[in-house]
């Protein structure tokens, strides 16, 4: 066999075995947090039901082909967080142009990548453009709170006060 394709088939077989070895809960929250999918949405775009889903979260085996899906999303939520820190939120449901949200894209068959990363990097402008603004408004009540020595009052406290607060009315 000539080297040069036998280094090319030697290629292919350790990507597809990388492919076949990762922990496939773990990719699946990945790419769920930072895609910001419910489970619906993960189930569309990785071509499977929802049951299929949950069995794969709680450690079910997943087929070789499904595994090459879960990589490819795997690959698209990794290009989301070297754009941006945060989960790209509600963003992910909201039509472009073509009036295609970017779910619709991940949906798809046949991944369209550079679409898919030219939506990612237009989001991420986005997202920045809104931080931005919101710093430009000045600190927070919150930031202004913990600049003067406010102590935030625990989340436990507040509910405990509204249910006291509610048996009162009764």
């Amino acid at each position: 066999m000539d080297p040069w394709l036998r280094a090319i088939l030697s290629a292919v077989v350790d990507q597809f075995l990388t492919v076949l070895s990762f922990d496939v809960p773990a990719v699946l929250g990945r790419i769920r947090h930072e895609l910001s999918l419910n489970t619906a949405e993960l189930a569309r775009v990785l071509n499977v039901s929802r049951p299929t889903v949950y069995a794969w979260a709680d450690g079910g085996p997943a087929k070789p082909e499904n595994r090459m899906r879960l990589a490819l999303l795997r690959d698209v939520a990794d290009t989301w967080r070297t754009r941006c820190q945060r989960p790209i939120g509600a963003l992910v449901r909201e039509p472009a142009s073509d009036s295609r949200t970017l779910v619709d894209l991940l949906a798809a068959q046949q991944l369209d990548m550079a679409q898919i990363v030219s939506r990612l990097d237009h989001f991420a402008a986005l997202i920045d453009q809104r931080i931005a603004q919101r710093r430009a408004l000045g600190p927070s009540m919150r930031e202004l709170a913990a600049k003067h020595g406010f102590n935030p009052i625990p989340k436990e406290t507040l509910r405990q006060t509204l249910e006291w607060q509610a048996s009162r009315g009764k």
